[in-house]
């Protein structure tokens, strides 16, 4: 069962997720699934809902990137079209992968790409 977290705890943890995954282009899953894993959410439904979330913000902060000319479009686009497939690729692991396992992964996956930003 997902523990009763207040709203205003919550409330500013989201807000900083959505800010930091506009600042850093990180996307806001590496801080919102573990939030929400913490709360007691299952590891399926905290990737679906950060993904619903991420989706959201991700078309916001993207027009606001493409109207001020930031993006490179041709990359936008081969990473578009090679991203759906790998989508669905990354769903069914999801909903395949026990919770253990994933958050061992996830656990990996969250330290491999920190020692990749400090070198």
């Amino acid at each position: 069962p997902v523990k009763m977290v207040p709203r205003y705890v919550l409330l500013p943890l989201f807000f900083a997720v959505g800010t930091i995954s506009a600042i850093s282009g990180i996307g806001g899953g590496v801080f919102l699934v573990p939030i929400l894993m913490g709360i007691g959410m299952t590891h399926k439904k905290a990737v679906t809902l950060s993904l619903l979330s991420i989706s959201i913000s991700s078309i916001f902060s993207s027009t606001f990137y493409i109207y001020h000319s930031f993006v490179d479009m041709k990359v936008a686009v081969i990473l578009a079209i090679s991203s759906i497939p790998m989508s669905y690729v990354g769903s069914e692991l999801t909903l395949r992968t026990k919770t253990v396992l994933f958050k061992k992964i996830f656990a990996i996956f969250i330290v491999f790409i920190a020692i990749l930003n400090l070198l």
